[in-house]
């Protein structure tokens, strides 16, 4: 029985005559290495690393088993060990056939074209190679142990059809039962016509005996209340119907709550902060989105705290009076309480009104009504939510000083538990969200594709880009940080481009020297999304494509078609020397967020 091995190793070791190691040496190598139990490995193997050397090209057998990985379509984790991607190429020294050498260099080809782990003996460090290494492989590990658990599931084994056979004898057995218990109880005989007969005449003797007085007492009372007068059926313990307590109740509410809910103080105080609100964040804009947030934060605390303090004092002030009236029998709890409500709901809301209408438009938010309806509903939403809370507490707790510390620990802890963008657990939470975005398979496509020239923007523009999109909740691509070791390149930069909705081409001096970059602008214009340019240190007069004798003349011209539909479309310039980055980065991130509400816009015109 072959040994099913997790993980393969490839890599060149010149003391050994076949130039390869595998997990699990002392099974498969012997002092003669044979192909068999090599072959055997690695077709039961999970994953595959391959390990890259200056030397590794010289080894046939390191070649073949790289070429059989590819050929059983395992995922491969290359490791370039103090050798570029480049550098590697298969040699013909007139020993290897030449189906061999064809097998040798389609296999090398896919393992440079797989994002990998680079490392410089002479300057890195081997426990961090060794700690990323390891990393990788327990990620795609589980991505295999996901996809066969999912294959698994769709293939009928020996369980299906012991689990149907159970089943089925379950089945049987009820019935089986059923039969039986129904032979039992059937009358068939005099015997049992005599015992039912006997059963019949002990329950008639047990009635008359036990329940038969009782049930006669129970109707006549029944009865007695029926033929009562309609006054005491109508009012009961009231003196009056629920309507009309309702009725009075709500109009002395009305009258001698309508001074003290629009008294001159308490409307000059909304509306003093409201101005305050409004101009201190006067027309922000998208590009201040933490300003606008701040706003509608300030919303919640304000009108959480607000009628919070104000329904507190109800009970506690009219307690004594309630409790008067209703021990005289004018009114039930319940008809106060729908009057109190009935008549606070308009007085209570109209404040807030008032008060998002001024700063919504001062504040710059989004000038839409469906926008402005949609935040005003849920500020009075939580008005009355606070209100009620309010109530509830000046109910239970009848001490005023209690009930106003009670109801400001609530509020804060609240505030607290919303303002937590910034502390540790948040921040762990942040970590575990990237952490399961950059090992896990997500279906969700990007927001925004960066197409860069990685040696040039890839730690300025692209990088701050990229991070300041990120802190939006936007979900950007960039290939260095949306990539990890085991991709297939042009596999997922082709997705990601297909599935955004808006692209970023960061042009630099360099930018036009890359086969990469000018592959992903093709795409991105010939897929019609829409694009930002930034010319960076660069004028779009000084970017054309150059003939080196390499790229057929197809690409050549797609290139070309690009770049000039490109340097047509309005976009952004930036001088490294003069300009300022954070800058650069708000207006980039600005107009990202312009085009993606616009395609968004787009979308729900044509579902309509």
């Amino acid at each position: 029985m072959p040994v099913n091995y997790k993980v393969g190793f490839l890599y060149n070791q010149p003391h050994q005559a076949s130039g390869s190691s595998f997990s699990g040496q002392q099974e498969a190598l012997s002092l003669v290495i044979s192909f068999r139990e090599i072959d055997s490995a690695i077709r039961n193997c999970k994953v595959g690393v391959a390990v890259f050397s200056p030397h590794y090209c010289e080894s046939y057998f390191c070649l073949h088993e790289l070429a059989l990985i590819m050929e059983t379509k395992r995922k491969v984790i290359p490791i370039f060990c103090d050798v570029k991607p480049s550098e590697l190429r298969v040699m013909d020294y007139g020993i290897c056939p030449a189906k061999d050498l064809q097998r040798f260099s389609w296999a090398l080809e896919e393992a440079k074209h797989t994002v990998g782990l680079t490392f410089d003996s002479l300057t890195g460090d081997w426990s961090d190679l060794v700690a990323t290494a390891s990393d990788s492989v327990i990620r795609n590990l589980i991505e295999v142990e996901e996809d066969s658990d999912i294959g698994a599931n769709n293939i009928t084994d020996w369980s299906d059809l012991v689990a149907t056979a159970s089943d089925s004898v379950i089945r049987n057995l009820i019935e089986v039962e059923e039969e039986q218990r129904y032979r039992y109880y059937s009358i068939s005989s005099d015997d049992s016509e005599k015992d039912l007969a006997a059963v019949k005449r002990g329950l008639i003797s047990a009635y008359k005996s036990n329940l038969a007085d009782k049930l006669k007492d129970e109707l006549q009372k029944i009865s007695n209340d029926l033929e009562a007068g309609p006054e005491d059926k109508q009012f009961g313990r009231w003196c009056t119907t629920w309507w009309q307590q309702f009725s009075v109740l709500l109009r002395r509410g009305l009258k001698e709550r309508k001074h003290e809910s629009f008294s001159g103080l308490k409307i000059g105080q909304v509306m003093v902060v409201a101005f305050l609100a409004g101009l201190l964040r006067w027309q922000s804009g998208l590009a201040h989105l933490q300003a606008q947030i701040g706003l509608l934060f300030f919303y919640s605390g304000f009108w959480g705290f607000f009628p919070l303090f104000q329904a507190i004092f109800t009970f506690p002030q009219e307690g004594f009076m309630l409790m008067k009236e209703r021990s005289s029998c004018m009114y039930g709890l319940s008809s106060y309480f729908m009057a109190r409500t009935v008549g606070d709901l308009p007085m209570e809301l109209v404040l807030p009104t008032i008060f998002v209408t001024i700063t919504y438009w001062m504040g710059g938010l989004r000038p839409t009504a469906g926008n402005y309806f949609h935040t005003l509903a849920v500020l009075l939403y939580s008005v009355l939510v606070a209100q009620g809370l309010g109530l509830a507490l000046g109910a239970i707790v009848m001490d005023l000083k209690f009930s106003t510390t009670l109801g400001s620990v609530i509020m804060l802890s609240f505030l607290l538990a919303g303002a937590m963008n910034r502390s540790p657990a948040k921040n762990v939470g942040r970590l575990i969200l990237d952490y399961r975005s950059r090992t896990q398979t997500v279906n969700r496509p990007c927001d925004v594709f960066i197409n860069h020239r990685g040696v040039d923007t890839k730690r300025s523009v692209a990088g701050l880009l990229y991070n300041h999109l990120t802190r939006l909740r936007l979900h950007p691509f960039l290939d260095s940080k949306s990539m990890k070791p085991g991709d297939k390149l042009f596999e997922k930069i082709d997705s990601a481009i297909r599935n955004c909705k808006v692209g970023v081409a960061v042009f630099s001096p360099h930018y036009c020297e890359s086969y990469f970059c000018l592959h992903e602008l093709a795409l991105i214009m010939e897929t019609k999304r829409k694009v930002i340019p930034i010319f960076c240190d660069v004028k779009p007069s000084e970017l054309r494509v150059m003939d080196y004798g390499i790229c057929p003349a197809k690409d050549l011209q797609r290139f070309s078609w690009a770049l000039e539909e490109a340097k047509h479309t309005v976009g952004l310039t930036f001088d490294s020397l003069t300009g300022d980055w954070s800058d650069l980065v708000a207006t980039a991130s600005d107009s990202v967020i312009r085009n993606l509400i616009e395609v968004e816009e787009e979308q729900r015109y044509r579902c309509k």
